[in-house]
């Protein structure tokens, strides 16, 4: 098991949840955690070209979820991820902040108002203890990780981010879209580490079956690690080591791929 890490937005979380007496979210809807926190209203609209918005006046705040959005896991992470701009940057933001697949997407590409919002949201949907004590002990594959969004009821995306900090089992993961790597985030005991953003997907990866044309397979694959590392000085210390590569499409033109070795 890895540290848990410590930031003033995962404080900030662990902080709200104990104020709200919930050992984990589940034990009161997301709304009565937003409206106990002072926000003044939450709702449903169509939001053009974003999926969140938050809506401030002094101290009071409205937040908004795009109505359009259908997985569960990803309203719920939105409407987290806009009660961390009212928690943490209320003096911070303008009058009216809102937020695209890009925001919620890109966590490492964007600025510290960003990172925060979603780290804040990550550890009040998924409070560190709770998530180590569901997955400690346990083999790392894409049920394990279905199994956890199930349970915490937050997509996939989220699930993988969190894990990859406390989970564990050493993961890389890469966000790519339209073939191009836009940001990495690895496990601290993941043997690689380095890939250039903005570099092209591999040929011989799986993410580039998706920019192919071709459906992403369901069970992972075994890759030449080569094919994704090729920059790393590391990599010949590793080449006699099996990786896997599994992927999931996130929203239009992206693909997560999640990489991992025996």
């Amino acid at each position: 098991m890895r540290k848990i890490p410590t930031s003033r937005a995962i404080a900030k979380a662990q902080q709200v949840l104990f104020e709200s007496g919930c050992d984990t979210p589940l034990d009161l809807t997301l709304e009565e955690i937003v409206l106990g926190r002072g926000v003044a209203g939450l709702q449903s609209i169509k939001i053009n070209n974003s999926q969140g918005r938050i809506v401030f006046a002094g101290d009071d705040a409205i937040i908004s979820y795009d109505k359009t959005i259908e997985h569960e896991g990803k309203k719920r992470f939105v409407i987290a991820h806009e009660l961390g701009h009212f928690e943490l940057h209320k003096d911070k933001l303008g009058q009216i902040h809102t937020d695209d697949e890009k925001t919620l997407n890109e966590w490492y590409a964007k600025g510290a108002h960003e990172k925060e919002a979603n780290e804040f949201a990550s550890e009040l949907l998924m409070p560190s203890m709770p998530f180590i004590n569901f997955t400690k002990g346990k083999y790392f594959n894409f049920e394990l990780i279905k199994h956890v969004a199930e349970t915490f009821k937050v997509s996939i995306t989220a699930a993988l981010l969190k894990y990859r900090g406390i989970g564990d089992f050493p993961i890389s993961i890469i966000f790519s879209e339209n073939s191009k790597v836009k940001w990495t985030a690895f496990s601290d005991d993941f043997v690689l580490k380095f890939i250039q953003t903005g570099s092209d997907v591999p040929i011989n990866s799986v993410a580039y079956d998706f920019y192919d044309g071709k459906e992403l397979p369901n069970e992972p694959e075994e890759i030449d690690p080569e094919e994704w590392f090729s920059e790393d000085y590391r990599l010949k210390h590793h080449l006699d080591i099996k990786f896997y590569e599994q992927c999931i499409r996130v929203g239009n033109n992206g693909v997560l791929s999640c990489i991992w070795n025996d």
